[in-house]
């Protein structure tokens, strides 16, 4: 079981985590001035519209429905990376 994956500049979490669920992993990294622009995307088995309504209004960059396809999973890490990169003014070269 996946529980928090870190893909420096983003993060991957799962909704219920053992310690700390994905609610909470976004909102503590929100009030971190030097990490609030991290973006953490969310993995979940939920299938309704107003559970990634909540997660965009809690401050998920992205809501990935599982079960994961893999393509679709690296595209939405790709555009995580750029918009970090951009909001940073930080150039990386993964995508080439």
């Amino acid at each position: 079981t996946m529980e928090i994956l870190i893909l420096l500049p983003s993060v991957l979490t799962e909704k219920d985590l053992p310690k700390m669920d994905g609610y909470r992993l976004v909102e503590a990294l929100n009030n971190l001035p030097e990490e609030k622009h991290i973006p953490v995307i969310l993995l979940s088995d939920g299938s309704c519209l107003e559970e990634e309504l909540v997660a965009y209004r809690r401050g998920f960059f992205e809501f990935i429905k599982m079960p994961i396809d893999p393509i679709s999973l690296m595209t939405r890490v790709l555009k995580a990376i750029n918009a970090y990169d951009k909001s940073n003014n930080y150039s990386c070269k993964c995508a080439e």
